[in-house]
């Protein structure tokens, strides 16, 4: 797990996975349309989307993925992300290869982080790091746009 400024994700990924996601990070804001936006195929790809957070953190799902990294960057509002230890969690269902996606029951003592992120910021999540978007953080800003870069392992 990665909580750090958009300008410095070049730190984290290779310069080729950089070199590819420049031209459409620079086209993407807070007023891009909703949906996937192609950058190297199913390897590298972006996910716009917007919510409104949930107060309750029980009412917000956790989950984890095997194909991919996820990156979570805020471009509007603010969003809590609880990250847990997958491996000491409990499968709520099973893993949809489709979706490469699989939902836990979140447990407390798992937990090892809650994040807050800000506009300008990123969460970059592994998969042995189950996650759990949507968490309010500010109740006045509430509704969230953001991306989901997805790198391909």
């Amino acid at each position: 797990m990665v909580l750090d400024r958009i300008e410095k994700l070049g730190l984290y990924l290779s310069a080729d996975k950089m070199e590819k996601l420049r031209p459409v990070l620079s086209r993407l804001s807070e007023n891009s349309e909703e949906g996937k936006y192609e950058v190297d195929g199913d390897d590298l790809f972006i996910k716009v989307l917007s919510y409104d957070t949930k107060e309750n953190p029980a009412d917000c799902r956790t989950e984890a993925h095997n194909a991919y990294i996820d990156i979570q960057v805020t471009l509007s509002g603010v969003e809590g992300i609880g990250v847990f230890e997958r491996s000491a969690l409990t499968p709520c269902d099973d893993y949809d290869e489709k979706k490469d996606v699989i939902h836990y029951k979140a447990a407390g003592e798992a937990m090892i982080a809650d994040l807050c992120v800000a506009p300008g910021y990123f969460a970059l999540l592994y998969p042995h790091e189950a996650h759990r978007p949507k968490e309010t953080v500010d109740p006045k800003r509430t509704h969230i746009k953001k991306l989901v870069i997805k790198i391909r392992l």
